[in-house]
């Protein structure tokens, strides 16, 4: 079991140095988030500020910015996978077999 976990903790450890946040961590998996929601209020402060103005930049930010969550599972053989969750899927929580 100390295999799976750190092979796990090595797999967190490069998501989180290429900028992963962990949202969640058990004993065999894990969900890293990836990327950022953009600041709504304050592209709405600046929208009133600018009288409409900013409203496409905040469109533009709205669509390019995005966040992903990923799992990150050590399966029974010991093998590491990755999967992008579908959007709108908090946290996938699965527990090992026993």
């Amino acid at each position: 079991m100390d295999d799976y976990r750190n092979k796990l903790d090595t797999a967190i450890a490069n998501e989180v140095g290429a900028g992963a946040r962990l949202e969640y961590r058990g004993e065999v998996n894990a969900v890293v988030i990836l990327g950022n929601k953009p600041n709504h209020i304050l592209h709405l402060i600046l929208s009133i500020v600018s009288c409409g103005l900013w409203l496409p930049m905040w469109a533009l930010v709205a669509w390019l910015n995005y966040e992903e969550r990923v799992m990150l599972a050590v399966d029974e053989s010991g093998q590491l996978s990755r999967k992008v969750l579908p959007t709108g899927v908090n946290s996938v929580i699965t527990r090992p077999a026993r």
